[in-house]
């Protein structure tokens, strides 16, 4: 990564397994943040 990262999810219910390992570039400054995609506050569920 070389900057800020924001996953945004679709509405749904997310069933399974998901395993993030090492992501070359993350830091402090460098975030990965997992969110509801903009303007669904009901969201998603993981």
């Amino acid at each position: 990564m070389t900057g800020p990262v924001v996953l945004e999810l679709v509405d749904s219910l997310y069933q399974g397994s998901l395993i993030i390992g090492d992501i070359p570039g993350l830091s402090p400054t460098n975030t990965l943040t997992i969110k509801p995609q903009a303007g669904k506050a009901s969201g998603s569920r993981v």
